[in-house]
């Protein structure tokens, strides 16, 4: 069964793409107990405006102190 993609936003970084919610093995990547890496397919894409590679991050969030906003609630209190 096909899953549409899903949209993750990660604090203080990137929205996470998620293409394929089947977790499938990372080729040539293991544990150190020898087992498999897996992962679901995605993609990373800047939130923060400071990415050379838009629309996808390039890590730039962390370079140059990017936070989410603070909720609603707070701000309304200020």
């Amino acid at each position: 069964m096909n899953q549409p993609p899903r949209l993750a936003c990660l604090p203080n970084g990137p929205y996470y793409l998620l293409n394929d919610m089947q977790a499938s093995p990372v080729p040539n990547l293991v544990r150190a107990s020898g087992a498999p890496c897996a992962t679901v397919r995605g993609v990373a894409l800047c939130r923060c405006g400071g990415s050379k590679n838009k629309p996808f991050c390039d890590g730039t969030h962390w370079q140059i102190g990017f936070r989410d906003p603070p909720p609603k609630s707070r701000m309304e209190k200020k």
